[in-house]
């Protein structure tokens, strides 16, 4: 059971089209903050939505959405707060390497 089955009932057969099939989980067990693409026609929904993340991982803290395109040289974009605690920094380890 995924985030989408929490949100079966109370979105119309639309909404739930365009929810996201996937977004990025970063940081460990005891702290992290889910990464998501919220489109225009969601957007009155986001809450919504990050409860349900929130619901479902329970190790999530915050829940943020993409709120610009990926710019510069470093290929960075900007987020905004939907749901949670403000402080978003989290330690993530990858194949061996801590970020």
């Amino acid at each position: 059971m995924g985030y989408r089955d929490l949100l079966k009932g109370k979105l119309t057969e639309e909404e739930f089209k365009l929810l996201p099939s996937s977004f990025d989980l970063i940081g460990n067990k005891e702290k992290a903050v889910a990464l998501i693409e919220i489109s225009k026609e969601l957007s009155k929904k986001e809450k919504l939505i990050a409860e349900a993340i929130v619901k479902k991982h329970k190790n999530v803290k915050s829940v943020l959405a993409k709120s610009s395109a990926i710019k510069g040289v470093y290929r960075t974009r900007d987020y905004r707060l939907v749901k949670g605690n403000k402080d978003t920094e989290v330690t993530h380890i990858e194949n061996g390497c801590r970020f």
